[in-house]
């Protein structure tokens, strides 16, 4: 989730805690959001720039660091979409932004933002595409199921067996695992009248096939 989907989100459903800082040039004060996203209670802390950088993700610090240090020495907005560990090492995921004002010799004189807090949203979002992956397994899995019973009826596999076999001649023919369920499955109930013989020929000729026919455009599942 990139910074423009992040604000995107904001635009719809319930909307995220959103904390409040502000520096004067000598004293930094938060709102009680600010204080709860970094596993604080109000008061709890003395507020600073240096505080809410040690509680920024160590891999995303650089990146933060700069864009703050720019806000400071001039006044820049900036926006900066990281992660931070709070004082019970949970993980957030923030959307930070500030913005500087300065006074009539170009300096700093106040520097304001928010920091929003994402977590949930993001959340959300990957339940969404876990649910997803789910409902697309679950709509083949009663062929990928049928095919799994011809492997072990012709070879004699037990079912985690069966399914090793049939995932390994996917990713070496490039083929999706249920795109190749669906061509052993292909007449099951013929095959099943002619007899365990034929059902074995038929798991030779498919994954046979398979082997001499690879797509490179296909990924397998």
């Amino acid at each position: 989730m990139g910074l423009d989907q992040a604000v995107e989100a904001l635009s719809s459903g319930t909307p995220p805690p959103v904390g409040r800082y502000r520096f004067d040039g000598a004293t930094w004060t938060w709102t009680d959001e600010m204080f709860a996203m970094h596993g604080f209670v109000p008061g709890e802390v003395v507020p600073s720039g240096e505080l809410m950088l040690s509680h920024v993700d160590p891999d995303e610090v650089p990146g933060a660091r700069l864009a703050f240090k720019k806000a400071l020495l001039g006044g820049t907005p900036y926006a900066s979409y990281h992660h931070l560990l709070d004082a019970r090492r949970r993980r957030r995921t923030v959307l930070v932004t500030g913005w500087g004002r300065l006074d009539d010799r170009g300096e700093v004189v106040e520097l304001a933002g928010t920091m929003v807090d994402l977590t949930e949203v993001v959340r959300c979002d990957a339940q969404v595409e876990v649910e997803a992956a789910i409902v697309g397994v679950t709509a083949h899995r009663a062929t990928i199921e049928q095919a799994k019973g011809m492997l072990m009826l012709a070879f004699g596999l037990p079912p985690d067996a069966a399914f090793a076999v049939l995932r390994a001649h996917s990713q070496n023919s490039n083929i999706k695992v249920h795109d190749l369920a669906e061509r052993l499955t292909s007449g099951l109930a013929r095959q099943a009248e002619d007899g365990i013989d034929a059902c074995a020929a038929r798991v030779h000729a498919v994954l046979s096939e398979a082997a001499g026919t690879r797509d490179p455009t296909s990924a397998s599942d």
